[in-house]
């Protein structure tokens, strides 16, 4: 292990699970890095409560139109109040003021203009946040501090702010494999921890991607002459996230317009009508040069839609080019760091806020003049908090070395797979290996159902499949794609699990080409587990496996102004191979059901769990 830095300060953490209670699983006692880093207050730090009210507002209480009015104040708002937050009715700031303000400003709904008026009544409260108050409000505290971190750092030179993230753009660099390029931007998050010694900076290293080719350049890779092209580009590009050239906020994209394009579409400003041409070019010194592409449409609401130029926005994320395996790899070289190189990060980002660069002029303060007008230092390294090593895990394995028996089997009895009418000679291979491989790992597996393609279109594809399926229940669908189809991977994939409930494995074909029996193997492996067989057992002690334990996961994906999705799964047998499981999509209207869902599969895991009589 890694010598600590000589500037680490100790730190006091509760270990888990409890060393007392599993001294006999301990191999050692550790010294581990900690993304704790100490705040300390050399002054006072207040900041200052102004409830305020809304004009034109019909819903006062909606959070979102509120949100949405702030963010459009908001420079207004730190010239009068310092940098600053807005949570429920009030605002957060920095400086004091003592007088009642009315803040006028403007809101482009629907290209028409109109005025907002946002009165903020005296300082109503006082928050000093160098003391520790056990009864405070940990979430506006937590936010101050927050606030007040964004502002240090966004002063740096080299340093943006992405929504939550803050980006080096400095270190910005271009990835590529022989297919795809992205855009790398190394990033941090920072998030306030308080605890009985004390309040810390949590920094944890949070990267961001990007497609450097416009959303343009994107749709004419597809094409979109025809109306079947533009439905495609809407299924694949809504609900995905996007950054605009002139602005580091990301946005969701809702929908695309294809009636609507720069020329014809009109916006009014300061009493004018002027196309969206023209405002880009005066607001934004940008010059569109398609005057014909279509619009990219943010927001539900009628009234609440924004359009966007594709030629200047790029796509975040990896998307599709997550298949790509060597720019996954070559990511990989950047992303994937020993300990020891994330605690150097780690430590150099936190230095900034003692950097002393100007980012644009000498009269604005730098990241080092703002920490001291705050009275604020965060401690320039890492924390360590003492842990343990925990004895090896024994693994109960049918054979030695990379290919072994699995200790359960499901046999591929009845299956189906569907290949492309190119890939015949492909598929037939890849089957014929499979039956060689089957043999070392104990899985028979009999001849399928072929189903031979003879088009690209995956509706045609999950169509034939559903025919099959309607007749007869298999086990199982075994996907061949071509590689320059793998845009076909997501359709197919999201039929199988979502809309139908079978199961399927994909393969390339290109990854047929090397060490195909080790390819086949795991394939099986694969296929196999989802089938609701296992590979080994962890051999575990008596009394563990006495106790009637139960393993419990749980996850949810939320996708805003939609809904969110949770997945829970639990064991139900001692060796903790079987399985419970159960989803549920929750409406954004009812979040409140969350707890409910919860508690409902616990209930149901514990029914199966001794229902399951394997305990």
């Amino acid at each position: 292990m890694e010598p600590l830095p000589p500037a680490a300060q100790p730190l006091r953490l509760v270990p888990k699970p409890n060393p007392q209670i599993f001294a006999k699983y301990k191999k050692a006692d550790a010294n581990l890095w900690v993304n704790l880093f100490k705040i300390e207050f050399k002054k006072d730090l207040l900041i200052y409560q102004y409830p305020y009210k809304l004009t034109l507002v019909e819903k006062e209480s909606d959070e979102k139109v509120k949100k949405r009015i702030y963010y459009a104040a908001r420079k207004d708002l730190i010239n009068i109040y310092g940098p600053n937050f807005q949570s429920g009715d009030s605002i957060y700031g920095l400086n004091f003021i003592q007088d009642r303000k009315d803040v006028t400003f403007d809101i482009i709904d629907k290209g028409e203009k109109i005025s907002y008026v946002m009165t903020l009544q005296p300082c109503a409260k006082k928050i000093n946040l160098s003391v520790t108050d056990a009864s405070r409000e940990t979430e506006i505290e937590k936010m101050a501090i927050e606030c007040i971190m964004k502002d240090i750092y966004s002063s740096n030179r080299n340093l943006e702010l992405w929504k939550n993230t803050i980006v080096d753009i400095s270190e910005q660099k271009d990835i590529k494999s022989i297919e795809n390029t992205i855009q790398f931007t190394p990033g941090y998050k920072t998030a306030y921890m308080k605890t009985e010694i004390g309040p810390f900076l949590v920094v944890s290293i949070k990267n961001k991607i990007m497609n450097p080719q416009t959303i343009l350049d994107e749709f004419k890779l597809f094409g979109f002459s025809t109306t079947a092209k533009k439905e495609e580009i809407r299924n694949y590009y809504c609900d995905k996230v996007f950054k605009t050239t002139y602005s580091s906020k990301p946005n969701i994209i809702f929908d695309i317009d294809f009636e609507r394009n720069p020329k014809n579409s009109t916006i009014n400003k300061d009493n004018k009508t002027i196309t969206l041409m023209e405002y880009y070019e005066s607001c934004h010194e940008k010059t569109i040069q398609d005057e014909t592409q279509p619009l990219i449409v943010v927001g539900r609401n009628e009234k609440n839609k924004t359009y966007f130029i594709p030629e200047l926005c790029h796509m975040l994320g990896l998307g599709d080019k997550a298949s790509d395996h060597k720019l996954m790899q070559n990511m990989a070289t950047i992303t994937k760091l020993e300990p020891k190189k994330v605690v150097e990060k780690l430590n150099k980002f936190v230095n900034l806020s003692q950097n002393d660069d100007h980012k644009n002029t000498p009269e604005k303060d730098s990241a080092k003049q703002k920490a001291e007008k705050y009275g604020f230092s965060v401690a320039m390294s890492t924390n360590k908090a003492k842990g343990i090593i925990m004895k090896d895990t024994d693994l109960i394995i049918r054979g030695k070395g990379k290919v072994f028996k699995v200790e359960k089997a499901i046999n591929l009895t009845t299956w189906l797979f569907v290949y492309q009418q190119r890939n015949y000679h492909d598929a037939e291979s890849l089957y014929n290996t499979m039956v060689k491989a089957s043999k070392g790992l104990g899985i028979r597996v009999n001849e399928p159902e072929w189903i031979e393609m003879s088009t690209n279109d995956p509706k045609d594809w999950t169509n034939q499949v559903n025919a099959y399926m309607n007749r007869k229940k298999y086990q199982f669908v075994l996907f061949l794609l071509f590689d320059k189809f793998e845009k076909c991977y997501a359709p197919l994939k999201i039929d199988s699990l979502v809309n139908k409930g079978y199961f399927s494995q994909v393969v390339k074909v290109s990854s047929l080409k090397k060490n195909l029996m080790s390819v086949c193997s795991k394939i099986l492996y694969q296929i196999n587990s989802k089938l609701g067989g296992y590979s080994y057992l962890v051999r575990f002690d008596k009394e563990i496996t006495d106790k009637k334990l139960m393993i419990v996961g749980i996850d949810f994906s939320h996708v805003p102004r939609k809904g969110t999705g949770v997945a829970m799964v639990s064991t139900i047998n001692k060796e903790f191979t079987e399985f419970f499981n159960s989803e549920q999509i929750i409406l954004e209207e009812k979040r409140e059901q969350l707890e409910y869902s919860v508690s409902k599969f616990l209930e149901q895991a514990v029914n199966e769990y001794f229902k399951n009589k394997m305990y």
